[in-house]
């Protein structure tokens, strides 16, 4: 159960992470 619970918050952190990733070359190109 602590193992499941730690997994899913790395994976909404993963996610979090490539959304600001994706903002930032969006923000790139449209520069």
């Amino acid at each position: 159960m602590k193992d499941a619970k730690k997994f899913a918050l790395t994976v909404i952190v993963i996610m979090m992470a490539v959304l600001l990733f994706i903002q930032f070359i969006v923000v790139l190109l449209r520069a």
